[in-house]
């Protein structure tokens, strides 16, 4: 990244990941109002890749569709996922669901 390259399937992915929560607020509420911290650590990153505000304004548009994608395909996971957060289950157990539930990306490769 410090000469402005990052591999395109990286930078999808973290950019799915920093649009996920606005995706799910979406879905949930209908709107977001949160997600200004992601979009502005997608701002930053795109900033140091040397990218155009219209290529960046495109990207999170894709990224934001793509999530909104995952979450609806993975419906039942999101919920358990989002259940196990309420009763505050540590990260190795939302990772353990996930994984059980093949909606990891190393579970959906194999």
């Amino acid at each position: 990244m410090g000469n402005g390259q990052i591999p395109a399937q990286l930078l999808n992915r973290y950019c799915m990941v920093w649009m996920a929560g606005v995706a799910a607020e979406q879905l949930t509420y209908g709107d977001a109002v949160g997600g200004q911290d992601d979009r502005q650590k997608f701002t930053i990153l795109w900033q140091q890749l040397g990218r155009t505000v219209q290529q960046g304004l495109a990207q999170q548009r894709w990224a934001l569709l793509q999530a909104k994608t995952l979450l609806e395909q993975h419906e039942e996971t999101y919920q358990a996922l989002v259940q196990a957060m309420a009763e505050q289950s540590s990260v190795g157990d939302c990772q353990a669901l996930l994984t059980e539930r093949g909606a990891t990306p190393t579970a959906q490769s194999s």
